[in-house]
């Protein structure tokens, strides 16, 4: 469920990057902060959509993907991790459109770099040591967190009047 959520995300973020680069070749940036909220607001609803519906109905959502009783009762051990995860996927999935619309691939790799060194590798160490599925999804987010946290930090240089 988070790869179905990833691509529908990634075509809202598609679709932000584009309008992204459209908006900066007319210099209208007055239109970026509109544009963010109108993304983020779509992608948030669709995201945690998806998470809502997979932590309501795990057993109707999960049972059309498989009819092995004990995956569908491993998955909704885990199933709570998703509206976290997706809520955060969407949001740097957002920012990376638009930067990347901007042409400024600089904080999307920064924000990358700190999200696996900061907010994923330890938490990854500790649930190998653990052998804790709990711990390994808590990396997962943690890892989408800190790119989300990294990211937004460039984004308000970018929402003045000048590159």
């Amino acid at each position: 469920m988070v790869s179905i959520s990833v691509y529908l995300v990634n075509g809202i973020s598609f679709a932000t990057e584009t309008l992204t680069g459209v908006f900066k070749g007319e210099n209208a940036r007055d239109r970026f902060i509109p544009l963010l909220q109108v993304s983020f607001g779509i992608s948030l609803l669709a995201g945690l959509l998806i998470g809502g519906i997979c932590t309501l109905f795990p057993d109707t959502i999960f049972g059309l993907l498989s009819n092995h009783r004990e995956t569908i009762a491993a998955i909704r051990a885990d199933v709570s991790w998703l509206i976290a995860i997706v809520g955060c996927l969407a949001a740097v999935k957002i920012l990376y459109g638009y930067f990347g619309g901007l042409t400024r691939g600089e904080p999307i790799r920064n924000a990358s770099l700190w999200g696996g060194l900061v907010g994923f590798t330890p938490l990854a160490i500790c649930a190998w040591h653990t052998q804790s599925n709990q711990i390994l999804w808590l990396a997962l987010l943690g890892f989408l967190a800190t790119r989300t946290i990294a990211i937004a930090a460039f984004l308000p240089g970018t929402l003045q009047n000048s590159d």
